[in-house]
């Protein structure tokens, strides 16, 4: 649901008159030419990232923070595994969403070195090489599933005083987190989250349901 918008094109022409014997210099705008871009509406956004927002607010910190605490955890890499292809946007967001967990928790999340190269024109960037840090720990986020279901309701209730919606946009987040040894020695910890967030839509209009 991407919101198109024009964006016109300005230039500006420039004339010269004399005046007194002085240059004066005056513009103005002409069109030249138009190109249509999209805009993604906030609305289209939230009811996704709500939905990952309200899965991570869920993580037991302080319980958490018992079981590691004899662990000694300080520093971590992480991994994103999900059983289909996600957009590299939504990823960072999941990505940065682990990462202020695992700050909260007081574990260090360092980067992961990867060296892309493109083999041949034809061909997409390509990881060679990945370079894990000497960390404590791996913090993992496996994702089960992660989306935006779109309900559409055949009739619209208006008896009572109730009204059905025309659709319902409902985003799904699942995963797991998990916070694991790598040379420090301690049992892993893990929790599974889960988030939805829905919004309605009534004639063509949101309806915040939060």
């Amino acid at each position: 649901m991407e919101k198109d918008i024009k964006i016109t094109k300005l230039g500006v022409v420039i004339f010269t008159s004399a005046l007194l014997f002085a240059c004066a210099h005056e513009g103005t705008l002409v069109t030249l030419g138009s190109e249509r871009t999209s805009i993604l509406r906030a609305s289209d956004q939230s009811v996704f990232t709500d939905a990952i927002d309200s899965a991570f607010d869920k993580v037991d910190i302080g319980g958490m923070k018992n079981k590691l605490r004899e662990a000694k955890t300080e520093t971590a890499y992480m991994i994103i595994v999900a059983p289909f292809q996600n957009s590299a946007a939504i990823l960072d967001y999941i990505k940065m969403k682990a990462a202020i967990v695992a700050g909260q928790l007081g574990i260090k999340v360092l980067e992961v070195n990867r060296i892309i190269e493109r083999i041949s024109p034809e061909r997409t960037w390509e990881v060679l090489q990945e370079e894990y840090p000497d960390t404590d720990a791996r913090i993992i986020v496996a994702v089960s599933y992660a989306g935006v279901d779109e309900i559409t309701a055949k009739e619209r209730q208006t008896s009572h005083g109730s009204k059905k919606p025309d659709r319902i946009f409902k985003g799904r987040f699942k995963a797991s987190f998990g916070v694991t040894p790598r040379k420090a020695g301690f049992t892993a910890v893990v929790q599974n989250i889960e988030g939805e967030s829905e919004y309605e839509v009534v004639e063509g209009k949101y309806v915040d349901v939060r």
